[in-house]
């Protein structure tokens, strides 16, 4: 529980932090200091309308939980900042956001200090989750599922990411021949310090991990990108995906990137590939078996 202490006087007066369901938002509007917080509110959302709502409310220190899986009628935002002693918190609590009654993104993260866990997003017809702007955000054990295009992307000049023990399946952009459904994508405009930790990327429809003109060093610990290229288990190929494990850039780039003790097997294209990018790669402690065109592609400097 956390309890924050006024200083009266000479004594102590301690104020419990306030548990409020999104059904009360007013009345935890209502507790608040007009010049600070007592203390942090953590709100409980069972429906898409309780997640806007919390979604616009929150502030540092304050954390949104998932009563129920919730079928959004709207791309989430979430635009709010907390700052680097004060996270905000988006708990899925096991539960899923589906995506599939609108187009567009599923969540956009435009705000900083977000930690996002513990969720599942599917069925966008976009991308899953999307980091913007802004910086200092974290995703920690969720999956993207079926989605559009890449399950999850930094982009925009989005900084100081890390992603943590994610998983990224099936997603695929029918519409473009599976050319840019990514398990993970870090490209075009990505800001610096981007790290992949322990995540996997299977069955997508391009590449498990994209980092096509990304101007900034991405790193990847322990991660796995397999079969990808392919839609499904069954080995079902489209007409544009390529089907690289861990792609490294793009023609004219030179930026290092670090791939470090990752697996790369049975991609329908490289295991690893620089794909143009001229800079020497960091390729350490790595498994890159099976993989249908080969494994590292010889235009990787590493």
């Amino acid at each position: 529980m956390k309890v924050t202490k006024f200083l009266l006087g000479a004594a102590l007066v301690s104020a419990a932090a306030m548990l409020v369901s999104c059904s009360d938002l007013s009345s935890a509007e209502e507790s608040e200091s007009s010049s600070s917080r007592a203390a942090a509110t953590t709100y409980y959302v069972s429906t898409a309308d309780q997640l806007y709502t919390a979604a616009n409310k929150v502030n540092g220190g304050d954390t949104i939980v998932l009563s129920s899986n919730i079928t959004l009628t709207k791309q989430l935002q979430l635009l709010r900042s907390g700052s680097s002693g004060s996270v905000i918190t988006l708990n899925g609590n096991g539960k899923t956001l589906d995506c599939s009654n609108f187009t567009g993104w599923g969540v956009k993260v435009n705000g900083s200090y977000w930690t996002i866990k513990n969720l599942t997003v599917k069925n966008a017809s976009d991308c899953g989750l999307v980091f913007q702007i802004g910086g200092n955000n974290r995703a920690e054990y969720c999956k993207f599922l079926n989605n559009g295009d890449s399950g999850l992307q930094v982009y925009n000049s989005a900084h100081d990411v890390t992603v943590t023990k994610c998983e990224s399946y099936y997603n695929y952009d029918k519409a473009t021949g599976g050319e840019n459904a990514d398990g993970f994508a870090a490209k075009l405009s990505g800001g610096k310090n981007i790290k992949f930790n322990y995540c996997i990327a299977k069955y997508n429809s391009d590449d498990g991990w994209d980092l096509y003109s990304q101007p900034y060093q991405v790193t990847m610990n322990h991660c796995e990108a397999s079969y990808n290229g392919y839609i499904n288990s069954s080995y079902q190929t489209t007409s544009d995906g390529d089907g690289n494990g861990f792609k490294l850039g793009s023609k004219y780039a030179n930026v290092s990137h670090r791939v470090l003790y990752c697996t790369a097997k049975g991609n329908l294209k490289y295991g690893i590939d620089a794909n143009g990018n001229t800079a020497k790669q960091t390729i350490t402690g790595c498994t890159v078996t099976n993989n249908k065109e080969g494994q590292i592609s010889s235009r990787t400097k590493y």
